[in-house]
């Protein structure tokens, strides 16, 4: 098949959606003829066997642009499907198979952790690709059921995967450290995981891993030169500095106030690595027994379970092997062969539609 996708994500390749938008892409080119549509330079490492198109559209511009260009190049590709990785589709393609992928519905859940005008766009947009789309993906059930008031037909539930390199060397730390990876935005709770950790009766260190986002910086909290020698903030790294690092730590801390999948939850996984993680949204989905489970608004929740992990060995070791255990449950392999299904369905769908159609016009 042609399918054409929306490939801004790739763009932003330390975000889960970049991190899902990449891996199945390069399991997609394998079988399909796929068109990546830009609203702006690729400024990464291209995916091999795609072919790019790229619209140098001033930035003011490009929210609304897409729209259009998206769909003109959609019908001069004669492409059998149009995929987002990204909740929204192009509102100018009426008349084409779509797939859509839900990440999240934090414009429902969590509103005041979003900036305005992102809180606004998804409202708008995300509901009419829901009702529009030939077929709808959701990354978790709890994101699937959330859509509920939204959508025109049940979604495919399609987890991810980790983003690991087997066989990691585990981080050079000098002491026992928690691992904390995510955007610095208000829904990752940052805050009060570090309110939490200043607390906790704990001989390691946290280390902070993920891109710049936007919000308060919790470390300036109490210590406004940002100097905490048992925080250590080490911004975005590249993928093999993230995976050293699961490689090596105690556990992997995610209590954030809403997930719709949790991508650092699986990552953690892999590593067969105890987690940390909020008592709502996808997280008891994704992580299953391998979890201490907190309120996320709870700082001495989270401080408890801090010291739950470092200070019992015998429960640490639990968490261990049932994160260990888990690890078969995610597969991009399977992500990308269920996906690829759909796809193919969508085709199909309109094909018959349009059969239909031309059937009832010559009656």
């Amino acid at each position: 098949m042609r399918i054409a996708f929306d490939a801004r994500p790739l763009n932003h390749p330390y975000t889960g959606i970049g991190v899902y938008t990449r891996q199945l892409v390069t399991r997609l080119a394998r079988h399909h003829d796929l068109i990546a549509y830009l609203d702006r330079p690729l400024d990464v490492e291209p995916i091999e066997n795609v072919t790019y198109r790229t619209a140098h559209v001033p930035s003011v511009f490009r929210p609304i642009a897409v729209h259009v260009v998206f769909a003109f190049w959609a019908h001069r590709d004669e492409i059998d499907v149009f995929w987002s990785p990204r909740h929204h589709l192009p509102l100018f393609l009426n008349d084409l198979p779509t797939v859509v992928t839900v990440h999240d519905m934090v414009w429902s859940v969590a509103p005041d952790t979003m900036r305005p005008a992102n809180r606004w766009l998804e409202a708008l947009l995300m509901p009419i690709a829901l009702r529009r789309a030939t077929e709808v993906i959701a990354v978790s059930k709890d994101t699937a059921d959330r859509t509920s008031d939204f959508r025109a037909r049940p979604p495919r539930v399609i987890h991810e995967s980790a983003n690991t390199a087997p066989g990691a060397v585990p981080y050079p730390a000098k002491r026992p450290y928690f691992l904390f990876v995510g955007t610095r935005e208000p829904r990752k709770n940052l805050p009060r995981v570090i309110a939490a950790f200043r607390k906790a009766n704990v001989n390691a260190d946290l280390i902070l891993v993920g891109g710049a986002g936007w919000g308060d910086d919790p470390l300036s909290d109490h210590h406004p030169d940002g100097a905490d020698r048992h925080i250590i903030d080490l911004g975005a790294v590249d993928d093999a500095t993230v995976a050293s690092l699961y490689a090596g730590c105690v556990a992997v801390v995610l209590p954030s106030i809403y997930e719709g999948f949790g991508l650092p939850l699986v990552e953690g996984l892999s590593y067969g690595k105890p987690l940390i993680t909020s008592n709502r949204g996808s997280m008891p989905e994704i992580a299953g027994e391998a979890a201490v489970y907190v309120d996320p608004l709870d700082v001495d929740s989270i401080r408890a379970a801090f010291e739950a992990i470092s200070l019992d060995q015998d429960l640490a070791s639990r968490l261990s092997v049932a994160a260990s255990a888990r690890t078969h449950e995610f597969s991009w392999d399977r992500a990308a062969a269920e996906t690829d299904a759909l796809m193919v369905r969508a085709a199909g769908r309109a094909a018959e539609q349009a059969q239909g159609d031309a059937l009832r016009q010559r009656s």
